[in-house]
Parts: structure tokens; sequence; C-alpha cells
């Protein structure tokens, strides 16, 4: 909710409870990349992509991808 959100953007990193690898595929997924276009740039596979935001879906509270993304334009990951 609210606090959650608020705790996140004054937090002195963007979404804390992220790994520096859960962050970048969470923004790259913000900024409009495909799961398989972050798959060949990370060297991964698109489904393990498709996991990690599910996984960062959970570790952030939110209710699903679109929801995680529009955090991470918040915190300020990707451009709003």
């Amino acid at each position: 909710g609210a606090d959650q959100i608020t705790r996140l953007l004054l937090s002195p990193s963007p979404l804390p409870d992220l790994s520096p690898r859960d962050r970048e595929i969470l923004a790259l997924a913000a900024d409009g990349i495909t799961d398989a276009v972050i798959a060949r740039r990370l060297g991964i596979a698109p489904k393990t992509v498709r996991n990690r935001v599910s996984v960062i879906s959970v570790k952030l509270g939110t209710r699903g991808r679109a929801e995680a993304i529009t955090l991470a334009r918040r915190a300020g990951l990707a451009p709003v």
C-alpha cells in the first residue's frame, strides 16, 4: 500500500528488498523491454526472466508485473 511505497521511496537505495540483479531485470522490464530481449541481454532464458519478475513482485508485495513496474518507475528505476 501507500506506506510501503513511501518506505521504499525514502530508502537510500531504490527498492532495497531487491538484489542488484532483481533491480536490473525490473528496470529493463519497466523500460518496456520484452522478456525475450532482457533474456538475450543478460544471457539467461526468457522463462528465467518471467520467474524473476514473479519473485520480484512477491518481494515488493505487489499484485503482479504491472504493479511492480509502476512501483519501479515511481522509485526512479525507469522513466515514467
